[in-house]
């Protein structure tokens, strides 16, 4: 994102581009990621269920979780309240930022990220956490630090005091968000890398361990899906960490994504899930929403939204699917600097249209998350 705020991570750069086509319930239900070197059984049969009656219901028959991002401004809105009681997972799309919650050095401030919360809590909803270490959105007395000393302290600072305030009621972090440039040829300038070099990033995955054992710590971030110059610095990043004894359980691939089914390619996604898998991490389509542009039809949007999770459902570590919204109408991408469609149009990228009415994307995710 640029200084606006759009409600998404991916496209944090004005006017930029990416090889992907983006710039950057009721009951809780069970997780099919194996602890680290048990094996998954491929012929289990698969879980029986009803007829699902809301998305949730349908991941469930998979025995995924299914999020959706929300805004704490738009949940006084029958309409958005009542779709976003369709899923079982949450995560804030900008109340748990930093600039949010720490606006001046060690004063925090959880209102906006508190009221997301307590929804999710009343319609027995889990959360995730978003983001604690992003080189966007950050209050400018952040990005005025001037040394590693003053770095350090406020990251770790923070980390400790957003993860007590949440402990036991989020189930996950996005840890560290989008530390690769869009090109994934280098750590991006943030002030953190500025100051910190590389190894802010194991920092700022121990202290999350250690500020909230229970929760489950994610690297997230866009262009990382397919099998590209990018995904390969994520991989090669996360393996070394591994390999380190660093905390993490899982990667993000955020999925802002075009219909040409070339970016990234449903192979290559299935390819680069499976590397992940086999570093013992789960994977998780973080972000996702899918871009329908003029001369495209929607009936392409369903089958793109479909096929990536369908991927996603055919591998076992694959746990969360959260769609980055609920209807066209508020979605990050129609904000001026967001990635758009090549002529400007509006992209029209969820699963309700401007009104609330069901999209066949919405009926292509149900059957995907049935593993049908």
């Amino acid at each position: 994102m640029t200084g606006t705020e759009t409600g998404s991570d991916a496209g944090s750069e004005t006017g930029s581009t990416s090889t992907s086509g983006s710039t950057s319930g009721d009951s809780e239900t069970t997780d099919v990621a194996t602890d680290e070197g048990s094996e998954v059984d491929d012929d289990e049969p698969p879980i029986m269920c009803e007829p699902p009656q809301r998305l949730a219901d349908a991941g469930a028959c998979t025995g995924r979780i299914v999020g959706v991002a929300l805004a704490a401004n738009r949940l006084g809105e029958s309409s958005y309240a009542t779709a976003a009681r369709e899923f079982n997972y949450v995560t804030a799309e900008n109340e748990m930022k930093w600039s949010y919650n720490e606006p001046s050095p060690g004063r925090f401030d959880f209102s906006a990220g508190d009221q997301v919360a307590s929804f999710a809590e009343r319609n027995g909803m889990q959360i995730k956490g978003h983001a604690l270490v992003w080189h966007n959105q950050l209050p400018g007395w952040v990005e005025s630090l001037n040394s590693a000393q003053a770095v350090r302290e406020a990251m770790l600072r923070h980390i400790r005091e957003v993860m007590a305030h949440y402990r036991g009621r989020v189930r996950a972090w996005d840890v560290v968000n989008e530390a690769w440039n869009e090109e994934g040829t280098a750590l991006r300038d943030s002030v953190f890398h500025r100051y910190l070099g590389p190894g802010f990033i194991d920092e700022a995955f121990i202290a999350a361990r250690e500020a909230d054992p229970a929760a489950k710590l994610y690297y997230n971030d866009f262009d990382g899906e397919d099998l590209s110059v990018k995904s390969n610095a994520i991989y090669e990043m996360v393996r070394g960490m591994v390999e380190r004894g660093v905390p993490i359980d899982g990667v993000g691939l955020q999925m802002h994504v075009r219909i040409p089914d070339d970016e990234p390619s449903l192979e290559e996604l299935r390819e680069n899930m499976q590397r992940i898998a086999d570093l013992g991490l789960d994977i998780l389509v973080s972000e996702i929403d899918v871009r329908w542009c003029n001369g495209e039809t929607e009936e392409q949007q369903a089958a793109r939204y479909h096929d990536i999770i369908k991927i996603c459902i055919e591998q076992p570590r694959c746990t969360e699917v959260t769609i980055w919204g609920i209807t066209d109408r508020y979605s990050w991408l129609n904000v001026p600097g967001a990635p758009s469609c090549p002529n400007g149009e509006t992209p029209h990228p969820l699963l309700w249209d401007d009104n609330y009415g069901k999209k066949l994307s919405y009926d292509a995710v149900m059957l995907a998350l049935q593993g049908l």
